[in-house]
């Protein structure tokens, strides 16, 4: 059945198109690509690039068997011109991937010509995959979905299926994440922002099934919705729902233009290039798949990759005619083929005979490919060895029934379902010309079955009539056809009645027969040469008969009868030496399988003289085990069991069950992007497709007649019964999947060459058996934990318990099982035994969740601390508490549960604390409280469900005195009055004196004040930029890459950085966002990111800035860590201390040319420095850095983010910012350099550095620092700033170990730094440039979710609050105080060595 499957996906229906009319279609702004055939990616993603510019894939897509890497082994790969597959799209076992959002943005469409079973898209058994991600996906014009055993997969039941695939289509959703730890769709009322600044809200998700107080919306995860089009133009949509046009699109258009379509409905001519969408092909043009070719293109094509094995086709098989581009010929014409090997089909003037070349009919397969074929131009061969189907004489009748001539002759051999010739109804005459079987023009042999030949009158031109041994065709039968060809002659006339016609046989002779050697599904079977014959010419060969079996209890007759469904299985040999032994190879045999067989000769012998051996028995050699069944995992009081069913195929003798166990750990950051305070239940959402196979037969008992014998479940539960239709469905598909992942030897498929291929070919010389990968074969716990990550042991029974104190609770874990055999043993001594097989069979995945421990997710009493903290205004409490140390999963949110106990009929009032808040707060605040006694409980709740409330704990809250309340509102209107009159003093005696001293440095950029955002040459226009992946998000909205095709009024084709405006955001953070452009085109020099253009006009406001590839430097000095884990690829080396020196001028020369240019950076880290594709650093903020290493910002109170590990002390004392101050942090940078972006000041936290800097306490030598870095570094963190050197000094003093490349680009050389230098030398004190890069208002966003992110206000911040704990990753780097003496420190990053 499988292998008719993929017979039938592999033939294309072809369909007659008469392109004679054409629907005027609009031309569409398609990217430059390519239409692509079908693409197989496996084992690694760099096969990924085999996709690269395909905008259109006429065939299938696999990616399938990557193991061993990681998300960023993905990063690099994105195909956003791929709109449209033809076939289908199949995911299996890729290991790392956790979207297909950035594979392919763009894919609008699958068309399902071809599918894998039922499905058109399948993703099956991806351990990391979180979102499907395919934003695009509009269209599955046949087949359905099959998305299964995905065990982090998320928002897979919130996209409607069914709107996507054509009525009917079952899709099946099942064992992927649970929907109550995944985040969840935007609501109905909530805006999405779409790329192009267009807004798009969640459509609501269909009432079906009864669900009607079930309110979802449809989503591909919480950032995209699902597009559903309208009614009136089906698929066939923008994203915000405004129609195309519905007679030509498909998948959507490119708006304003509704005409231009992202695919084409119908047919597209030029699909890759300027797509124009028609109904029909125009003339001159031919209908291939979707898309209309010339008469050059339809000859060009090359033959599909699923025909690649068919040696008969030739490598470009197509032929254009009557408008469409066919391999073959219409019925009704026939194939010319000119001298210049034009082909072309040319329709027949009344009866056009079909002509095809001889065949030899073996399977159905091959009977299909003489289909209307009339005359045959050779000989015609059938033998049918197996039974081949229940209607096989409807088949042949329907496939060879035109045959009208042989050429050759017509041979009929060992053909057990024939019961007549009849179906070759219009068969007139057997020519016989050419090379004969034993000169004969009619050879029927061996057929079982056969009970008569034609029914009606059949010529026979030349040659004589062969029969032998049909014991069923009576000789009348075969004296008919002579009668009507009286000239022709029977070849073994004599012997007509002794071997047609019976059973018996006679004169026989015992040949001896002797095994050789054995395989997993070859034998090679010796005997002597039979010569008990008069005459040598008289034997026409032998014949090997072979069957299973079980017992050896088997006799010549077994299953040879009228049935013959499952009798003997035979070989002839036709050429063979008369005086040496005779050697057989028998193939496709079963693996460790017994067979019998025996060995006869065929003769022409007139007395019956034959020779046959006795029957022998044979077990062929093991194979590879078939996979495990119906593994479940279960808990039972402290021990885990792992229970599976044996393989349906051994192939040998069992010798263990390997069983692999892994930790795969619940992703943080996922459970971060949903409210679990405003969605307040966790509860599996009630999928809205269908997500399991089609429903099983009505069951023989309604529910009322089976409760009669069956105990009813309970109300709620389960009612534990075994889905068996389900379970057969995703064996079935299972298997199925694996016959397109796994694919054969094709070698060993091939029938062309089974004869000539050598023994040593089917019997290597090598006959050790395969071994399985053992890499994973490692027991290792998680570091620091009792139990384990990755757990592997082995057995010889079909269970295996565990304790479960090796697993966490609440986790989710994958169990693999394979099952492993013995290697064989030879028979006997002189029988030659060839193991090559894996010894292991493959693994079958098993996910399972480990229950949760009871008191894991409560909270510690001990750590509950309760304090009244009521002022004049209001009365409040604060209360604080530990997280549960090793909850049931990650915990996503806290409730405060408090109660007025001293008052009956008071209910609890309760507050929901997000996690990521309580990181920051560590507690609640009750306000608005009544004087009285309280009861306060606090509940954690996780992945799991709600903890148990912790006890409760009472606080009393006094009714204020009337008196003390007029005292404390006197005494602090005294207190106001003095601070009032002390404040006016200061700020008099500031500016009388003090500003005679101190210079005043201004928060903003004084080009800012009084300026509004006017368009200019460095406006371009929206629609030059193709916005591509994300790249995170920034301060003042999301960051993307992208392509610029136009800038300044030039075509190009220019990576970039697309920077956007998040729609929230206020007037003045726009004129902000726009304004800081517009300082950044000033800058034009080679160590600082460039400003490509900006996008003014509409909605959303972009920023286009130069792409760094290589991303921020912080990032990439750790991914330079020799402990750095890259998947299976090696890890980079560390840069090295040229490199490093080399990275230090680059940077100093950026800060050089904005001191220059007046401007003060003020955020001077690694982190703000960005890597080129060539390895240059370049000075340049993309925004994204306060979410991304928002632990690097420090607030304080209420105002915006300060990075105090990289600050100045006269920064962090009295907020004065200058170029001085950006040497101090370019000090810091070279330390981050030199420990390979470890952090500074370790161990401290962000309130201690703060008091330390102040001090003047400075980092000590990283390891194996060389003396000039490590003092250059010490002259930065200067704590007097003019004892600090200059960027234009830093350069001078590093570039003797330049490369010459920076001579030719850098600042310093330029005429403005040389007149910078003669200044400097000049002048002892310059006035500093006190402009900042950006808005001094830059910093005041909303507070993160850390707790190390401090504030700044207008004054002083030396004054900080409490200590917060932080955790860091711990290095050996230490402080040295007041610049005390150097001392050298052991970092473990240092690449310096």
């Amino acid at each position: 059945m499988v292998s008719l499957l993929l017979f039938s996906i592999l033939v294309v229906p072809v369909a007659v198109v008469q392109g004679d009319e054409m629907k005027a279609g609009q031309v569409g702004p398609v990217p430059k690509g390519g239409v692509c055939g079908s693409v197989d990616v496996r084992n690694s993603p760099a096969h990924l690039d085999r996709l690269k510019d395909c905008v259109v894939v006429e065939g299938f897509v696999h990616i399938l068997l990557i193991d061993k890497y990681i998300d960023s082994s993905f990063e690099n790969y994105s195909f956003p011109l791929l709109t449209e597959i033809t076939e289908y799209l199949l995911l299996f076992r890729v290991n790392g991937l956790k979207s297909l959002r950035r594979l392919f943005p763009n894919l609008a469409v699958i068309r399902g010509d071809a599918l894998v079973g039922d499905y058109a898209m399948v993703i099956y058994e991806l351990m990391h995959i979180e979102e499907i991600g395919l934003i695009s996906l509009m269209d599955i014009t046949r087949g359905g979905v099959r998305i299964e055993k995905n065990p982090k997969l998320c928002f897979a039941n919130t996209i409607d299926w069914k709107a996507m695939t054509v009525p009917g289509t079952n899709n099946y959703i099942k064992d992927n994440q649970k929907d109550n730890v995944c985040p969840i769709c935007p609501a109905e009322s909530t805006a999405v922002m779409l790329p192009n600044g267009s807004k798009q809200k969640c459509p609501a998700a269909p009432v079906r099934g009864g669900n009607k107080d079930h309110k979802r919306t449809l989503c591909w995860n919480a950032n995209h919705c699902q597009t559903i089009c309208p009614p009136e133009c089906p698929k066939a949509c923008s994203k915000t729902g405004v129609c195309c046009d519905a007679e030509s699109c498909l998948g959507g258009c490119n708006l304003p233009n509704t005409s231009s379509c992202s695919v084409c409905r119908h047919l597209s001519i030029d699909p890759a290039g300027k797509r124009q969408c028609v109904a029909k092909c125009p003339p001159n043009t031919f209908k291939y798949h979707t898309r209309c070719v010339t008469r050059d293109e339809c000859y060009a094509m090359k033959k599909p990759i699923s025909l690649d094995s068919n040696p008969d086709l030739p490598d470009q098989p197509f032929i254009p005619h009557n408008g469409s581009c066919l391999m073959e010929c219409p019925l009704d014409h026939e194939l010319i083929t000119e001298l210049n090997k034009t082909r072309w089909c040319r329709k027949c003037s009344g009866t056009c005979p079909k002509r095809c070349e001889g065949s030899n009919i073996d399977n159905i397969q091959s009977a299909q490919l003489l289909k209307g074929c009339e005359i045959i131009d050779g000989s015609l061969e059938i033998q049918l060895r197996s039974r081949g189907g229940e209607n096989i004489v409807k088949e042949l009748e329907n496939f060879l029934s035109s045959i009208t001539e042989i050429k050759g002759y017509l041979k009929v051999v060992r053909s057990y379902p024939l019961l007549s010739l009849g179906f070759l109804k219009k068969l007139k005459i057997i020519h016989g010309k050419g090379n004969k079987v034993s000169n004969s023009s009619l050879y029927v042999v061996e057929n079982q079955n056969l009970q008569e030949l034609f029914d009606h009158n059949v010529t026979i031109g030349e040659g004589k009539l062969f029969f032998f041994n049909n014991p069923m065709l009576c000789t009348d039968r075969i004296k008919a056809v002579k009668k009507y060809n009286p000239g022709i002659e029977i070849e073994n006339e004599s012997q007509l009645e002794s071997n047609n016609g019976d059973r018996a046989a006679c004169s026989i002779t015992e040949l001896e027969t002797s095994l050789k050697s054995i395989g997993s599904e070859t034998a090679i079977i010796q005997w002597a040469p039979f010569t008990e014959l008069s005459d040598a010419r008289m034997l026409l060969g032998y014949v090997i008969y072979y069957i299973e079996a079980p017992y050896a209890n088997v006799t010549f007759f077994d299953g040879r009868d009228a049935c013959n469904t499952e009798g003997w299985r035979l070989d002839d040999i036709s050429d063979f030496n008369m005086d040496k032994e005779t050697t057989k190879i028998l193939t496709q045999l079963k693996p460790y399988t017994q067979y019998a067989y025996y060995v006869k000769t065929y003769t022409l012998g007139s007395e019956g003289l034959g020779g046959q051996s006795k029957i022998k028995y044979f077990t062929t050699a093991p194979g590879t085990p078939s996979v495990v069944r119906d593994v479940e995992v279960s808990v039972n009081k402290n021990m885990l069991t792992v229970k599976w069913l044996p393989p349906l195929k051994m192939n040998g003798r069992l010798k263990e069950y390997e069983v692999f166990i892994e930790l795969n750990a619940d992703d943080n950051e996922q459970l971060m992007l949903r409210d679990y305070c405003e969605d307040d239940k966790l509860r599996d959402i009630v999928p809205e497709t269908p997500t399991s196979a089609p429903p099983p037969k009505t069951s023989i008992c309604t529910a009322d007649q089976c409760r009669n014998y069956c105990k009813a479940p309970t109300s709620g539960g389960s009612t534990g019964t075994i889905d068996v239709t389900d379970k057969e469905n995703q064996i079935t598909f299972e298997d199925q999947l694996h016959n397109y992942v796994y694919i054969k030897n094709p070698l060993l498929r091939d029938k062309t060459t089974r004869r000539k291929r050598s023994t040593n070919l089917l019997f290597p010389n090598n006959t050790e058996n395969k071994k399985n990968d053992t890499t994973d074969r490692r027991t290792e716990k998680v570091k620091d934990e009792p139990y384990y990550q990755y757990i592997f042991n082995a057995t010889n029974e079909t269970s295996i318990t565990f304790p479960l104190s090796y697993f966490n609770h609440y986790s989710l874990y994958v169990f693999k099982i394979r099952a492993c055999r013995h290697p064989g043993d030879p028979p006997a001594p002189s029988v030659r035994l060839v193991d090559v097989e894996l010894a292991c069979g493959n693994e079958v995945f098993e996910n399972f969740r480990t229950p949760k421990k009871e008191g894991a997710d409560d909270i510690p009493p001990e750590s509950i601390l309760i304090e009244e903290q009521s002022n004049n205004t209001q009365r409040q409490i604060r209360v604080q508490w530990k997280e549960p140390s090793k909850p049931n999963g990650p915990i996503v949110k806290f409730v405060v549960k408090y109660q007025r106990v001293d008052l009956e009929s008071v209910s609890s009032t309760d507050i929901c604390i997000r996690y990521s808040s309580f990181n920051q707060t560590r507690g609640a605040l009750l306000t608005k409280l009544e004087p009285g006694n309280y009861s306060i409980r606090v509940m954690a709740t996780t992945i799991a469900g709600d903890g148990a409330p912790s006890a409760a704990r009472y606080v009393l809250i006094a009714k204020d005195d009337s008196m003390g309340t007029t005292l404390i509102w006197l005494g602090t209107l005294i207190v106001i009055f003095l601070c009032s009159v002390g404040f006016v003093a200061f700020y008099w005696y500031k500016y009388r004196y003090m500003s005679k001293q101190i210079r005043m440095y201004p928060e903003v950029n004084p080009d800012y004040a009084g300026v509004q955002y006017k368009v200019d040459d460095w406006e371009v226009e929206r629609n030059h930029i193709i916005q591509l992946e994300e790249l995170g998000q920034g301060s003042f909205g999301m960051v993307y890459k992208g392509i610029l095709t136009q800038l300044r009024g030039e075509k190009c084709n220019q990576p970039c950085a697309i920077k956007t405006v998040n729609e929230s955001a206020t007037a003045r953070e726009k004129d902000s966002f726009l304004l800081e452009a517009s300082v950044m085109k000033q800058f034009n020099t080679h160590h600082v990111v460039r400003l490509l253009g900006v996008v003014s006009q509409g909605d959303p406001t972009l920023v286009i800035m130069e792409l760094m590839a290589n991303g921020d430097l912080k990032s990439y000095l750790r991914r330079h860590r020799p402990d750095y884990e890259n998947g299976e690829d090696p890890s980079p080396q560390p840069p090295t201390l040229r490199q490093i020196i080399q990275m230090a001028i680059e940077i100093a020369d950026g800060m050089a040319y904005l001191s220059a240019k007046k401007f003060v950076h003020r955020d001077l880290a690694a982190r703000n420095c960005m890597v080129a594709d060539d390895m240059t650093v370049k000075i340049g903020d993309f925004g994204m850095t306060r979410d991304i290493y928002e632990t690097d910002y420090y607030r304080k109170g209420t105002k915006g983010f300060l990075p105090v590990r990289w600050m100045a002390p006269e920064s962090l004392k009295d907020g004065i910012f200058s170029s001085s101050s950006d040497v101090f942090s370019y000090g810091v940078v070279l330390w981050e350099m030199a420990t390979l972006a470890s952090q500074p000041y370790q161990g401290l936290t962000n309130d201690q550095v703060l008091r330390y800097v102040i001090d003047g306490g400075v980092m000590e030598r990283p390891e194996n620092c060389p003396d000039n870095l490590y003092n250059l570094m010490r002259r930065c963190w200067q704590h007097r700033p003019t004892a600090r050197p200059t960027f234009m000094e830093i350069i001078s003093e590093l570039l003797p170990d330049a490369s010459p490349h920076f001579q030719d680009v850098a600042f310093y050389n330029s005429q403005d730094a040389l007149d910078m230098l003669r200044g400097q030398h000049q002048t002892v004190i310059i006035d500093e440039a006190t402009t900042p890069l950006r808005p001094g208002d830059d910093h005041d966003e909303e507070p993160g979710e850390d707790d190390d992110l401090v504030g700044h206000g207008e004054g002083h911040i030396g004054d900080v609050g409490t200590d917060d704990e932080f955790s860091m990753e711990m290095t050996n780097s230490h402080l040295v105080r007041n610049n005390g003496p150097m001392a050298t420190i052991r970092s473990p990053h240092s690449p310096l060595r």
